[in-house]
């Protein structure tokens, strides 16, 4: 309704602006809460920073710290935000991809999906969930994710250059 009666786009009838704003506003306290725990963490690291820092966010803050941020940055906060958000939904974004065609392939392929059940029973079983210490023992699911990465990398929906 907005797109034909521009005028009526503050009555939001569906709420919908109300709910973008609710949405942002739990990002942005999630986020700051973050990047306070990284600015504590930073303060009380003791030594060389550069061999403390383990995460981007961990240098993002150690750049803010040196200084490093162009002066005329005005809010450092809602830069290293969106920066360390960014970085955050992209590889999000990458691996849903990439989860989503490994499941395509598999169920065009009913052979290689019996396979990688048996496989999955046979070391994780029936009972649990599996953890990131059966990876190892996952021969044949890890070649079926390198072949999907190879056969659809994820750079490739990025289109021509």
């Amino acid at each position: 309704m907005y797109d034909a009666l521009p005028f009526m786009a503050w009555l939001d009838f569906k709420g919908d602006a109300k709910a973008m704003k609710n949405t942002q506003k739990d990002l942005d306290y999630i986020m700051q809460t973050w990047l306070d725990e990284h600015r504590a963490k930073a303060d009380q690291m003791r030594g060389d920073a550069i061999n403390n820092t383990r995460d981007f966010l961990d240098v993002l803050v150690m750049m803010e710290k040196t200084g490093q941020f162009s002066s005329a940055i005005k809010d450092i906060d809602t830069t290293i935000k969106a920066l360390a958000l960014t970085q955050l939904v992209a590889g999000v974004d990458s691996m849903a991809n990439t989860m989503v065609w490994v499941l395509a392939l598999l169920l065009n392929n009913p052979e290689m999906l019996a396979k990688a059940q048996i496989e999955l029973d046979t070391n994780v079983g029936k009972d649990r969930l599996v953890e990131e210490s059966d990876i190892p023992n996952l021969k044949y699911l890890q070649a079926l994710l390198k072949e999907t990465l190879r056969m659809y990398p994820v750079g490739a929906t990025l289109g021509p250059a």
